[in-house]
């Protein structure tokens, strides 16, 4: 890092303007020149003097290029004016208890002298780590839970499979008894054959995840806090190995004990036996219960994806209430530094004028706090038909400063009334609109027309006139498509002289991109205003439902894994017992028995720990699916028609892994079955 950081003398409204910048911005856009100190930055046409650079690793907020000093006025923003979040670092010996109780004293002592603005404020702490991961911690708990219910069942499929393998080297390790091989030898040499196989899977491992990373990071929603950090480093890789070599010894020391207990008991004595005999009834049992947690965990996992395929299904079928094909954003501030209320009122008449004029372009409108987008302020309300109430007992609404243009561009059906009007400025009668939430709320006998209020909020002008409602719109899910919508109502920004909005042009059918003519209009109007947050409302949309996406798809990868890893158990188990059971099955043949009677023989067998893991799995998940309740959208945890379709879909696997060597038992021809020992 160079230079100094803020300083608190900064902090006054006629402060030095100067600036932090982080290490990548100075690396990328200032060439990592140490001479770039002092040299002066032009943020919203106004110049602010860099006087540090950032630590490498310093990046709080996630992804700031620039701080700058906030130059607080108090009479400007005093009590009640919440628009900052505060981070601290305790001093030695104190903890977040104590903190919290003198918060808490001090929150009292507010109340007391400022009522109206601090009666109801309670101010809360918790560590930073939690607060930046709190809306995440759900999600990336029930992946982790994922990942090692994969594990588990890829664990018990190697155990099983090393089970039926070690069955048939009876003989091999009672040559090797017979020999002098102690049991520690053979258990040693086992687990050193357990762990190669598990080193060689645990590098195939390591070489897809280097490849599966970049993807993952690329389709992670922006809620993720330091994804851009995620990579395959040195941690990573010695996490791995250490899960892998206890994998190792874990799932390969039983089958280990286990044959070598078998082998130096019988020797050759029960060589020949082991080979053509059936598996014992401790080793049948472990391959049971192993069998019935694969299919358990795969089930849980299946129902996991087939939860978050419905609520992806759910969140795309929202009538989010406006338009959302065809339109696109982008936002623009006319700083207050070179432009006054009057002038950014002028500038953005302007510039949708010239929009509007575009021969590709249908309507034009532009607003602050509009939908999906960063700016939505609530504020308080007085209505005027009611008696006077303190600050903290007037009801509130989301506010949106909005151009006579809006609701046409983004299409919001009008219900009552009319909408904002071009005359509707600071020498017209304030008007608003409200949303039909806001006229229920406010009035609920149903008569909202010709009502008269006033907002608690001021913006370019010092006051606020009494405003009259003279329309009602359809509600329009502002901040998430997932939640309803609330009171919200509309100003026109001619009456509050907001400095920054957002523009949305309603495009003719057809008609490609007009950002770039809105950024060749903007650059003829004023050079040094920049274009941000340019985007399709189909894109926005997109981004919406990106968190449900990302973790449908990881988690259908995980659940598919675990199904193929279960039916591939499956099918390992059943053709082992199968072939150990050759001369059986050639008997009962000779004897008269059908095809089918021996496939149904088999398949009943095969199927048993499969239909026991069916129902274990439904159990487990009848308590698992509350955990995803934060991550659900429109469906149940317990959904009956996802229970039955994704069991019918698990029940077809496993009956497709049982029957496939079931039916090769049948091909097999008497005789070569009798003389299979």
């Amino acid at each position: 890092d160079l230079g100094r950081d803020l300083e608190r003398a900064d902090d006054t409204p006629d402060g030095p303007r100067v600036a932090v910048v982080s290490h990548a911005f100075w690396t990328t856009r200032l060439g990592a020149d140490p001479g770039a100190l002092g040299t002066i930055l032009t943020l919203d046409g106004a110049g602010w003097e860099i006087v540090g650079v950032a630590p490498e690793d310093f990046r709080e907020p996630d992804g700031t290029q620039v701080w700058l000093p906030r130059r607080h006025d108090p009479e400007a923003c005093g009590h009640g004016c919440n628009t900052m979040e505060a981070v601290a670092r305790l001093p030695a010996g104190m903890e977040m208890p104590a903190l919290q109780e003198r918060l808490t004293a001090v929150d009292r002592v507010l109340a007391a002298e400022h009522p109206d603005a601090h009666r109801d404020v309670v101010t809360e702490i918790q560590p930073l780590h939690d607060y930046r991961v709190a809306d995440v911690r759900p999600a990336l708990w029930i992946l982790l839970a994922a990942v090692g219910m994969v594990l588990l069942v890829a664990c018990a499929n190697v155990a099983n499979l090393l089970m039926v393998r070690a069955a048939g080297r009876r003989t091999e390790v009672a040559v090797r008894v017979t020999l002098g091989a102690g049991r520690r030898r053979l258990i040693r040499q086992l687990l050193t054959e357990s762990l190669l196989l598990a080193m060689v899977g645990g590098g195939l491992g390591l070489a897809l995840a280097s490849v599966g990373v970049s993807g993952m990071v690329s389709m992670a929603p922006p809620e993720l806090p330091r994804m851009a950090e995620v990579a395959l480093d040195g941690r990573v890789v010695l996490f791995a190995t250490s899960v892998t070599l206890a994998v190792a010894l874990l799932f390969g020391l039983l089958p280990a004990a286990h044959l070598a207990r078998r082998a130096t008991a019988a020797s050759l004595r029960g060589a020949r036996g082991a080979v053509g005999g059936t598996p014992g009834r401790r080793g049948r049992s472990s391959r049971f219960l192993l069998l019935t947690g694969e299919v358990a965990l795969s089930l849980s996992l299946l129902l996991g994806a087939a939860l978050l395929f419905r609520t992806l299904q759910e969140v795309r079928s929202v009538d989010p209430g406006f338009r959302t094909e065809g339109v696109e954003r982008f936002r623009i501030a006319a700083p207050g530094a070179r432009y006054d209320t009057e002038a950014a009122l002028a500038f953005f008449d302007e510039l949708e004028e010239r929009l509007q004029a575009e021969p590709a372009i249908r309507r034009v409108g532009t607003g602050f706090g509009i939908p999906l987008a960063p700016g939505n302020l609530n504020v308080s309300v007085q209505l005027r038909d009611r008696p006077p109430v303190p600050g903290p007992d007037r009801p509130t609404a989301a506010v949106r400063l909005v151009s006579p243009g809006y609701r046409q561009a983004l299409g919001i059906p009008l219900r009552q009334g009319r909408w904002l009007a071009p005359g509707d400025r600071t020498d017209a009668p304030g008007a608003v609109v409200l949303n039909e939430t806001a006229a229920r709320s406010f009035y609920p006998d149903g008569e909202a027309l010709g009502k008269r209020l006033v907002v608690d909020m001021t913006w370019g002008f010092d006051e606020q006139p009494e405003r009259t409602v003279v329309g009602v719109v359809g509600d329009v899910r502002t901040r998430s498509l997932t939640q309803p919508e609330g009171p919200a109502i509309y100003v026109p920004n001619a009456q509050m002289g907001a400095n920054i909005q957002y523009v949305l042009m309603e495009l003719e059918p057809g008609a490609g991109s007009a950002l770039p003519v809105a950024r060749a209009i903007v650059a003829e109007l004023d050079p040094t205003l920049a274009l941000t947050y340019e985007e399709r409302m189909e894109e926005v949309m997109r981004h919406e439902s990106a968190g449900t996406r990302f973790y449908l798809t990881l988690l259908s990868f995980f659940s598919g894994l675990a199904v193929v890893l279960a039916a591939v158990g499956l099918y390992g188990v059943v053709a082992y017992a199968v072939s150990r059971r050759t001369r059986e099955l050639g008997i009962r043949m000779a004897l008269g028995a059908e095809a089918d009677q021996v496939v149904g023989l088999v398949v009943r067998q095969g199927l048993a720990p499969a239909l026991l893991g069916i129902v274990l799995g439904l159990a487990l998940s009848w308590f698992g699916a509350r955990s995803l309740q934060a991550l659900l959208y429109g469906v149940e945890p317990q959904d009956p028609l996802t229970l039955v379709v994704v069991t019918g879909i698990l029940a077809v696997v496993t009956a497709a892994a049982v029957l496939l060597p079931a039916r090769r038992a049948t091909r097999i021809p008497p005789a070569t079955a009798l003389r299979s020992e």
